[in-house]
Parts: C-alpha cells; structure tokens; sequence
C-alpha cells in the first residue's frame, strides 16, 4: 500500500491496492487478482440491479433505494 501523510488518506483503499491485497492473500498474480475483482465487482452490479438486495453474511447487505428529491441549498459565506 502507498504510504500517505495524513490520517483520512491513510483510511482511503483504491481499487489497486485491494487487487494488491488479493494477490498478495491468495497468492495470484496481479492480474488474476484484478480479473476476480472485477467479477466480483460485477456480479454483484448484477444482483443488485436484478434483486436490489444482496447479503453477504458475516460481512454486510447491500441494497439499492429510491429516494424522493429534496430541495437542495446553495450555502452562503459568512464574512467576518
């Protein structure tokens, strides 16, 4: 992994170091790693959009939601 300054870039994983992490734990190439992401990455594309809910036990569900719009605010300067 990269090693950065600051604290909340140190909690920041790309997607190139998880494919490093992958190789590295299950001793594949780089390569391989990255295609089993990918699948990964879009099987999982694939279920939300079919069943808009997935569940992974022991590591989280995921689900797609539809909200309603809602008015959004331009902030204004506070000036001293």
């Amino acid at each position: 992994m990269r090693n950065v300054g600051s604290f909340q870039e140190d909690m920041l994983m790309t997607k190139a170091d998880l494919v490093e992490k992958i190789a590295a734990k299950a001793n594949l190439t780089k390569a391989a790693a990255e295609r089993a992401l990918n699948a990964f990455l879009a099987s999982v594309e694939d279920a939300l959009v079919k069943d808009a809910k997935l569940t992974l036990t022991g590591f989280g569900t995921f689900a797609v939601e539809t909200r309603k719009a809602r008015q959004g605010r331009i902030p204004v300067p506070v000036t001293p």
